[in-house]
């Protein structure tokens, strides 16, 4: 959030690639929204304004880091800190990624899509099995995790 703020052109960014919708944290997800908002209305930004919006202890956290670090005076370090934010935030969870492809591979299913379905899981797995040694694929009948390891229905 000090970055959006310190940087107008930050929430630029943040807007064209839509990351707002990936925050959830209140109160810093509807302080996003609203200076991308602002930003699309033309107005200025005014941190004072948009510091009265929250509540005092994260208003002091995020004073302080504005008025103290000068990571945030810094063009460089501030860009480094925003891609680090932004790739953090946008990033879903295993769990959410997970919710999804199931959600995928339910609607192939439907569809009698068995092709479409195993294309999936195919991606799934070999996406897994880049993020991590011990990732598992996943089994496309029962839909859970195989342990390719294990010596189940040798």
């Amino acid at each position: 959030m000090a970055v959006l703020l310190a940087d107008v052109q930050a929430i630029d960014r943040v807007r064209e690639r839509d990351i707002v919708k990936y925050m959830h944290e209140q109160p810093w997800a509807q302080v996003a929204t609203d200076l991308v908002a602002m930003r699309a209305q033309g107005r200025d930004i005014d941190a004072g304004e948009v510091l009265a919006t929250i509540d005092q202890a994260a208003r002091a956290r995020l004073a302080a880091r504005l008025l103290e670090d000068a990571t945030f005076a810094d063009p460089t370090a501030r860009q480094k800190v925003f891609d680090d934010c932004i790739e953090r935030v946008a990033a879903p969870t295993e769990a959410e990624r997970m919710k999804r492809m199931l959600a995928e591979l339910r609607r192939f299913e439907e569809l009698g899509d068995e092709d479409g379905a195993a294309e999936l899981l195919a991606r799934w797995n070999a996406g897994r099995r880049s993020d991590s040694n011990v990732a598992r694929p996943i089994d496309k009948k029962s839909g859970s995790t195989v342990d390719r390891e294990s010596d189940e229905g040798q």
